[in-house]
């Protein structure tokens, strides 16, 4: 077999980063809160990717950019949080943060994968420390090498920047044409790896509309059925 890659995101598709929301939300608001915690995340989702333009331009620092997200997520739904409260839910959700798993079936795949003779790697945007204590946290360093890590900060560009996938191609040495990047996210995950020429799969297990016309290897809603197209 060929040298091939299978490179996964972290956030959302190596765990379920809406539980340690969920918590911090039933933390914050109390157990009986009426606030749709599927929603308001999605919201945050979409804050932060929009904020993180203005932290990689250097505009915004990283606690600006937590803070924000929150209180403009919650302003969509009515609620209107002062800065202190938005820190006191960061710093409650960075606590459940501490507590997350990956998926029951991560484990085995990575192994199965590393097994068969395959690179094992990961793209993820956000601080290094911060992305690599997750990482370890997961417990994905047992499967992906260190080089074959690359966090979004090392450089000065993020997904969606398609350039991320180019660096990464480079440091492995492989063709685009024989790496996959696995991913929840339409525009920061699919869009731009399909742009610099890799196959990408769609782990859309939060069942969403495709944001454009780029077409995937394939679209999955449980992360082992990567196994069917490799």
């Amino acid at each position: 077999m060929e040298p091939c890659g299978v490179i996964f995101d972290v956030d959302d598709t190596m765990y379920d980063q809406l539980k340690p929301f969920d918590d911090t939300l039933s933390r914050f608001f109390g157990p009986d809160h009426s606030v749709d915690g599927e929603a308001l995340f999605r919201r945050t989702r979409h804050y932060s990717d929009t904020l993180w333009n203005d932290y990689a331009a250097g505009s915004l620092r990283l606690e600006e950019v937590r803070r924000l997200r929150i209180i403009h997520a919650c302003r969509d739904f009515g609620l209107d949080l002062a800065e202190e409260e938005a820190d006191r839910f960061q710093a409650e959700y960075e606590q459940a943060q501490r507590r997350i798993a990956p998926f029951e079936e991560v484990p085995r795949l990575l192994g199965d994968l590393r097994r068969n003779g395959y690179l094992v790697g990961i793209i993820t945007n956000g601080p290094v420390k911060h992305q690599r204590d997750k990482i370890d946290r997961l417990g994905l360093s047992r499967f992906v090498e260190e080089r074959h890590i690359l966090v979004s900060d090392e450089l000065d560009f993020a997904k969606p920047d398609s350039r991320i996938f180019d660096v990464y191609r480079a440091r492995v040495g492989l063709p685009a044409e024989r790496l996959i990047y696995v991913g929840d996210n339409w525009v920061n995950d699919i869009a731009p790896s399909i742009e610099a020429g890799w196959r990408a799969i769609w782990f859309n297990h939060r069942h969403k509309a495709p944001e454009s016309n780029h077409k995937p290897l394939a679209e999955i809603d449980s992360i082992d059925r990567i196994r069917d197209y490799l």
